[in-house]
């Protein structure tokens, strides 16, 4: 995408555009050079003003979500007009949520999300655009068995977190099952999962009796060790969802190979 287009992107997604381009960067949002004279301007509190109602503020080197989800419309092609209630798994900082429910009034969405700071920033976002009765929020990682606890390593770039990273900080954070989610808040129109490669133990450890449950998915698949982005597509298949690949690219991380957007319904 040239450089000129990216703009044009942002520009069309944000009333203060300008100042979202000079701070984040257009060419690689939140990608600041792990160094130490960049670590002020990474932690400066942003504002981001869509044009499309929504406000949401985090800190500039973890704006990138919003971006993807306002500016190039990582999810664009989600049927809104057929959502009435949404499940969030992997919220960050509400993009997605905010984003979804600004669409239809009639919208409700449940989001979960583990990391501390992205949830501080989520319960504010979703206090600050008044949407408390249409957005529920719970802090919690995606799990493989009920009642477990997760430790989740918190990187510097707040998006990139999860149980793999390497590096950062660690943190114990409760676990919630997908089944349980499925039982006990549904039913859901849509799923949206996007949870740092704990899709898989949270999908390979759902029972057949739940998959029903999933009408709709979109999820971000990372090809962690021993895991292929077609493994994921044949498993939704074998689930009776058509799946289909929206876009697939090289990891930004380290502990992962690809990471893809896949889309399935019934």
């Amino acid at each position: 995408m040239s450089f000129l287009r990216t703009i044009s992107r942002a520009r069309a997604a944000f009333t203060n555009w300008l100042t979202v381009c000079f701070l984040v960067g257009v060419g690689g949002p939140s990608a600041l050079p792990p160094r130490d004279g960049w670590a002020p301007l990474g932690r400066r509190r942003l504002r981001l003003r869509t044009r499309i109602g929504p406000v949401l503020e985090t800190e500039v080197a973890n704006a990138s979500p919003v971006i993807e989800v306002f500016a190039y419309r990582e999810y664009g092609d989600v049927p809104a007009e057929k959502l009435t209630r949404v499940l969030d798994i992997g919220a960050h900082v509400g993009s997605f949520a905010l984003w979804v429910s600004s669409f239809d009034s009639r919208i409700s969405v449940v989001c979960v999300e583990p990391e501390p700071r992205n949830f501080a920033d989520l319960r504010l976002n979703v206090e600050r655009n008044g949407a408390g009765g249409r957005i529920t929020t719970r802090q919690a990682a995606l799990a493989a068995v009920e009642g477990s606890s997760i430790e989740l390593v918190v990187s510097t770039h707040r998006e990139s977190s999860s149980a793999f990273a390497s590096s950062g900080e660690r943190v114990r954070v409760p676990g919630v099952t997908l089944g349980s989610l499925l039982r006990d808040e549904g039913p859901f129109d849509l799923v949206k999962i996007d949870c740092e490669g704990a899709e898989w133990a949270a999908l390979e450890g759902l029972g057949d009796d739940l998959w029903p449950l999933l009408p709709r998915v979109v999820l971000e698949c990372h090809a962690t060790p021993g895991h292929s982005i077609e493994e994921m597509l044949s498993l939704l298949r074998s689930k009776g969802l058509q799946a289909t690949l929206w876009s697939r690219a090289p990891a930004p991380v380290d502990w992962c190979d690809e990471v893809a957007v896949i889309w399935a319904e019934r």
